[in-house]
């Protein structure tokens, strides 16, 4: 959506991503910042059971140092139809572009990992293992089903 948003303004491609990168960092931020003054009665086996990395916490204590694990990601979806969109080719006949593109995210998560005062860290895309777990994952679901439909039919 962001590449067809900058065709039809006629803007740069990097530019309007930018813009879209920043507002997400500052939704990120606002929601560690919001997250952060809940208190650990909200969820107490996560938050007092240690359910949750560092999850010992009074009944009536603020979360946030719980959140100094967690993380905020950035990425793209329909990785794709993104190329598709750019040249009409699919990322196996030509991926240059959206590589291009997760290799421009990841400097801007890079920089922004180093100007962000609060310790939620921001995590990089990784395309090639993200693609390999998903399909694993799929196949192992799938071969799972085809047991338990055989065994239990």
């Amino acid at each position: 959506m962001i590449l067809a948003k900058s065709r039809q303004e006629n803007r740069d491609f990097f530019e309007v991503l930018d813009y879209y990168l920043e507002l997400i960092r500052k939704l990120h931020i606002r929601t560690y910042e919001y997250l952060g003054e809940l208190r650990a009665s909200t969820n107490p086996l996560a938050y007092c059971e240690g359910g949750f990395y560092g999850g010992h916490l009074k009944i009536h204590d603020k979360i946030k140092p719980v959140l100094k694990s967690a993380t905020a990601s950035f990425g793209i979806t329909a990785l794709n139809e993104f190329q598709q969109l750019y040249n009409k080719k699919s990322l196996v006949e030509d991926g240059a572009f959206a590589i291009k593109t997760m290799e421009y995210i990841n400097m801007k998560v890079n920089e922004f990992k180093k100007k962000t005062a609060i310790c939620m860290r921001f995590t990089e895309h990784r395309l090639r293992i993200c693609v390999v777990c998903r399909y694993s994952s799929s196949v192992r679901n799938m071969e799972s089903w085809k047991m338990y439909r055989t065994g239990h039919m």
